[in-house]
């Protein structure tokens, strides 16, 4: 939690900043290099020898108390509001021992490695060798950052609401009675094997912008120009578009069972195990659907993520007869699934449902509404395979 409040913090002081800062290497510093002295006071400052850049405004203060010492310089920071009535996030900056009462006071603190020590970083919630690297810290690793907690938290309701929506659309089928559609080890498996290492991957990686350590820092003016995670984005793909996904993954099998061999395909477990093998292919290509940053890391965890749920399921009930465990109502039900005709059908059908009307929805947002980094992307793409033509010739 504390990591998160805080990457959440950086990014909302960011935004703030920009709103005032022009593009990268044309801002303007005012103050003095370490700030006026005074008691309680906070002034704006941000300079060094060594900046490629410089960019200070009003929310990105240092502040230098005077007294020996620097035990007042959280004082004005203190006296303030409480921080969750205040408008924007206080970010301090200081690179001496006389700053860590101010780096300690504020929401963000960054400490600066300096001839006076260490005590600053040692204090700070995020630690730079140089001023110049603070331009790089808000504009590049803040944007990613947010970017890719915004894709871990509403990816992990997208996918845990479409597991229980499914497990919700059953009870009407069965009196609410809490009669489960899915055993509980492959309930188990889910979150913890089977979805996992997918959105691991992806809220390490993921980048909203080509080449972001060049991009982000040309265009500064992308912060403030869309949202990563609104009100409007998580309700539609963290609540409502789970839900329609779940009624897919249930109701297509459920009307798709039909008698198969000598044993019917339409029971309990193997129309369970049918649309559990749903969700987690659809949510593994909703995955892939609304990534940006492809890697081969990333195909690979998810071309896995879906083939070990085959043999899983295979594997599980012989593995619970090999431990003296008999549940009559498991055994052979995953062999009969994958034998059944209709299974594959109805896992065609399904992912084209979902899939298809997902891929048309983000294809009419990238034709006709594309948001600015949509529109950096394509530019970005027109420019590379322009050059690249040219210098291949004719």
């Amino acid at each position: 939690v504390a990591p998160l409040r805080l990457l959440l913090s950086m990014t909302s002081a960011v935004k703030r900043c920009l709103n005032r800062v022009g593009p990268y290497g044309n801002s303007t510093a005012t103050g003095q290099e370490h700030g006026q002295e005074g008691e309680g006071e906070i002034s704006g400052g941000v300079d060094s020898e060594d900046t490629d850049g410089e960019l200070a405004t009003e929310e990105v203060e240092e502040g230098r108390a005077g007294g020996g010492g620097g035990g007042g310089g959280g004082r004005g920071i203190n006296e303030s509001s409480d921080p969750w009535d205040r408008e924007g996030v206080l970010l301090a900056i200081g690179d001496g021992a006389n700053d860590v009462a101010m780096i300690q006071a504020a929401d963000v603190g960054v400490g600066v490695l300096g001839k006076e020590g260490r005590q600053a970083v040692n204090n700070s919630d995020v630690a730079v060798p140089l001023f110049r690297h603070l331009v790089p810290l808000l504009l590049v690793h803040g944007q990613l950052c947010t970017e890719r907690l915004s894709r871990l938290i509403t990816y992990s309701f997208y996918k845990n609401l479409t597991y229980w929506g499914v497990l919700l659309a059953f009870q009407f089928y069965c009196g609410f009675s809490g009669q489960a559609l899915i055993d509980d080890i492959s309930g188990s498996f889910y979150n913890v094997v089977l979805t996992a290492l997918p959105i691991l991957v992806v809220a390490l990686q993921e980048s909203h912008a080509p080449e972001p350590s060049i991009s982000l820092l040309q265009h500064p003016e992308l912060y403030n120009a869309h949202s990563p995670l609104s009100a409007c984005r998580f309700w539609m793909e963290g609540v409502v578009l789970p839900l329609f996904h779940s009624a897919a993954c249930f109701f297509i099998p459920m009307y798709s069972a039909t008698p198969f061999g000598t044993q019917p395909a339409h029971t309990l477990w193997v129309v369970g195990k049918a649309s559990y093998m749903a969700v987690v292919v659809v949510v593994t290509v909703e995955l892939l659907l609304t990534t940006r940053a492809w890697t081969k890391l990333l195909g690979t965890v998810c071309l896995l993520s879906v083939a070990v749920a085959f043999p899983f399921l295979l594997l599980v009930w012989r593995l619970e007869l090999a431990a003296n465990y008999l549940d009559e109502a498991t055994v052979g039900a995953a062999d009969l699934l994958f034998k059944s005709p209709y299974f594959w059908m109805s896992m065609v059908a399904v992912v084209s449902l979902t899939a298809g009307s997902r891929y048309l929805e983000r294809a009419i947002r990238w034709i006709y509404f594309p948001d600015p980094f949509m529109t950096l992307a394509r530019e970005f793409h027109r420019t590379t395979t322009t050059t690249t033509t040219t210098n291949n010739g004719p």
